[in-house]
């Protein structure tokens, strides 16, 4: 610190040691005004009671919770109830609160107002969420005060293992109606798919691989039976050959006109029959045999076939019956006879192999619009079967938080689940929250150092005094001397000098007295503080 700034500090103390009185007046009636404050204003007091949140007792790795709701929200739902005006009246009426004189005038609604602001919930946190939190009440009255903030802890209690079982049975509850409406849901895609598996059997995706065997086998057996019915056709070929040959060795005058006309007849019937064979050849070299004009042609020529059968079995019967009376006329040799019979069996066997071919073509039609109707099954039936998939998940996940529902409503009623304890209960206060004595002392204090400084500090603003000589040297120039003399004073002057400073030293030790006072009652309360200030008076 050098000389200037010394000089400056000095200069600062004397000018409040001349100018004291503008601090010590101001500093005395602020410390005055604040004890008076903080021994006459209404003190106000503040009961607590901790309250324990106690986690559930059983893993939830064994049990799963189903009330996953923060423990704020369930406070908070709680501190709703406690909070209510029923309950609030009840308190009210119990510990006589709101009931004085001065309360006469105030509305119901006013008076539960009030209360509300004087209940306070202070939650404490630690790293694993919530362990703790405090229940307060602020009233006038330390006694009631303590009471009312034990009769609000003691409710809050019970209502949080109410609200806790109502939560496990409602949500019990919710969950076997949601599951009774969704098992609805399930059984009715069960039934669709079922009779949807049951409408389509044969024809569904599992069976693909299936039909498309039995489609295979059913070609090569068409295949094998068209190949019958050619070695068929071509033994008929060979038979009508045959006769044909023995018709020509037969000597046609023998025969009478009707017989003749019946050959015509039959010549003529074979004549369309061996048309139409030959038409039926030519569509075969253009179509499959399962094409319709090509099945038409087939049942036409058999129809002819068994027609042309039966009239010569009638024309064989009547000629067998005539016999006696022609028997000058020529008979067909004996080995008509059997090609008639080998020519009816090629028939019957054509006959037979076109069924057979028939029957085959219609069940490979079948198979084969089994198989092209795969794909558009599989797509509906993979749609119904997710639809039923995620009904039976969802089914089967609501199954589980149902039981789960039931444990954990177990576990309320056997106070296995989330708790809470009163830990501390609230005593009676001591000590008021208001008024804040710690506030209102350093409050007036700063105001009254604040007044007395800024006061000193107008004065010495705008007092235009030269007391410094080096001053007047700088003003007055290199020439100027300054000589100082001392002030002479009076006897009178010394006198009022000395009652000054005596009068000084009472007040600043007032201040000092006061300032004491004022930190006891802020540091030990106004009860404390009294019977200190009566010790000390006993003892002088």
């Amino acid at each position: 610190m050098d000389k200037k700034q010394k000089k400056l500090i000095l200069r600062y103390i004397d000018l409040v040691i001349k100018k004291r009185w503008f601090l010590i007046i101001p500093i005395l009636l602020s410390l005055s005004a604040g004890i008076y404050l903080s021994v006459t204003l209404p003190r106000t007091y503040q009961a607590t009671t901790l309250i324990l949140v106690e986690t559930s007792k059983v893993p939830s790795s064994v049990v799963k919770p189903i009330q996953s709701a923060d423990i704020r929200d369930k406070i908070s739902t709680i501190s709703e109830q406690i909070m209510s005006q029923t309950y609030l009246d009840r308190i009210m009426q119990q510990y006589n609160l709101f009931s004085g004189p001065e309360h006469e005038k105030m509305f119901p609604e006013d008076k539960y107002l009030a209360m509300r602001k004087n209940i306070e919930i202070d939650l404490s946190r630690s790293r694993g969420g919530i362990d703790a939190f405090k229940l307060s009440y602020t009233g006038k009255d330390p006694g009631k005060v303590m009471n009312v903030a034990n009769a609000l802890a003691k409710f809050f209690i019970d209502q949080s293992l109410e609200i806790l079982l109502e939560g496990a049975v409602g949500t019990r509850k919710f969950l076997e109606g949601e599951l009774q409406e969704i098992k609805q849901q399930l059984e009715h895609h069960e039934k669709a798919l079922s009779e949807y598996r049951e409408k389509q059997m044969g024809r569904l995706p599992n069976q693909l691989n299936s039909n498309l065997q039995t489609l295979n086998r059913l070609q090569l057996s068409l295949d094998a039976k068209q190949e019958a019915l050619r070695d068929a056709r071509n033994r008929l070929t060979d038979i009508e050959k045959r006769r044909e040959e023995m018709d020509q060795l037969w000597d046609d005058d023998s025969m009478d006109i009707s017989n003749a006309g019946t050959e015509d007849a039959f010549s003529e019937e074979e004549t369309r029959i061996r048309e139409l064979k030959e038409q039926y050849d030519q569509l075969l070299s253009r179509y499959t045999e399962r094409h319709p004009d090509v099945v038409r042609l087939a049942g036409r020529i058999t129809e002819l076939e068994n027609k042309f059968q039966r009239r010569q079995r009638d024309q064989a019967q009547k000629e067998e019956a005539g016999s006696g009376m022609l028997s000058e006329r020529p008979t067909m040799p004996s080995l008509g006879n059997p090609l008639r019979e080998q020519y009816t069996a090629a028939m019957r066997e054509m006959r037979k192999y076109r069924q057979d071919i028939l029957d085959i073509t219609r069940q490979i039609e079948d198979y084969e619009r089994r198989v092209e109707e795969t794909p558009r099954i599989e797509s509906e039936l993979q749609a119904l079967t997710r639809d039923y998939n995620n009904i039976k998940t969802t089914y089967e996940s609501l199954l589980a938080r149902k039981l789960e529902a039931s444990i954990s409503e177990s576990m309320e009623r056997q106070s296995k689940g989330t708790r809470f304890r009163i830990l501390d209960y609230a005593k009676i206060p001591q000590k008021p929250i208001s008024p804040d004595a710690r506030k209102l002392f350093l409050v007036f204090l700063a105001a009254g150092l604040g007044i007395g400084g800024g006061i000193i500090f107008l004065f010495d603003f705008f007092d235009g005094s030269v007391r410094d000589p080096e001053r007047i040297e700088r003003i007055g120039g290199e020439n100027t001397e300054v000589i100082v003399v001392p002030k002479i004073y009076t006897t009178w002057e010394m006198f009022l000098i000395f009652f000054n400073r005596t009068l000084s030293v009472f007040f600043i030790a007032m201040v000092l007295g006061l300032f004491v006072g004022f930190a006891l009652l802020t540091i030990k309360g106004l009860d404390e503080t009294m019977a200190i200030i009566g010790n000390y008076v006993k003892v002088i």
